[in-house]
Parts: C-alpha cells; sequence; structure tokens
C-alpha cells in the first residue's frame, strides 16, 4: 500500500484528484498540499511514497517542486499532473514515474498506480 501526496495549488483540482487516488485499492492514504513548504515538510518524515504534482500552472514552481522531491527522498515517485501536454518529456527527463493530463479519470490514476506497483524496484512496494 502507497501513501500519496498531491501538491496542486488549484483546491478544486486538489480535491478532485485525492477522492480519484482515495478510490484506488492500492492507496493507503492521501495528503494534500496546496504548496510547497508543507509538502516537503511531509516528504522529508519519510511519509511520501507516490507525490502527484501540478506544473504549469501559476503560484506552483511544480518543476523545481518535482526536482527537490527526488532529490530529498529518491525512493519517492514523481508523477506530474498538467493541463498540456508540453510538460511529458520534460517529466520523463526529470526522472518521473508517470505523467497525468489533467482532468483525468480515475482508469488513467489506475493506470498509473498500477505502473508503479508493477515496477516493484522501490522499497516501498
Amino acid at each position: 500500500m502507497f501513501k500519496a501526496a498531491v501538491v496542486d495549488p488549484d483546491p478544486g483540482s486538489l480535491q478532485a484528484t485525492a477522492g480519484l487516488l482515495a478510490n484506488n485499492g492500492h492507496i493507503a492514504s492521501v495528503a494534500c498540499f496546496s504548496g510547497y513548504d508543507g509538502f516537503m515538510s511531509e516528504l522529508r518524515k519519510g511519509g511520501v511514497h507516490i507525490a502527484f504534482i501540478r506544473v504549469g500552472v501559476p503560484g506552483l514552481p511544480g518543476l523545481s517542486v518535482a526536482r527537490e522531491t527526488l532529490a530529498v527522498s529518491p525512493a519517492t515517485m514523481v508523477v506530474f499532473m498538467s493541463d498540456t501536454e508540453s510538460y511529458a518529456v520534460t517529466a520523463f527527463e526529470e526522472g518521473a514515474s508517470g505523467y497525468l493530463l489533467l482532468p483525468a479519470e480515475q482508469k488513467d490514476f489506475d493506470g498509473v498506480v498500477e505502473n508503479i506497483r508493477k515496477r516493484g524496484n522501490r522499497k516501498f512496494v
């Protein structure tokens, strides 16, 4: 079971994402963060297995957050979320474990989580 975190400055998107993740049988808990500081504090405690990070929106330096996530916790898997495909290549260049084009549906989140679970190469699986 994974502990997930969602980082998204948009309250509606944040809650929608959390709801979809809560419906996934491999997600034990979902922590929501509208900004960088709270998320990084939780990450440093070791409580995040998968981080779903919104990129390409005002108010959140998503690419920087993703880079810092992997620097602080290399075992944490990062999934980029955006309403445009323009960050997809960058996401994988940065070592992302997945990319979700928003708005995403339950099957999209389930597919990303299943791909991460199947890899089985991280200590949290």
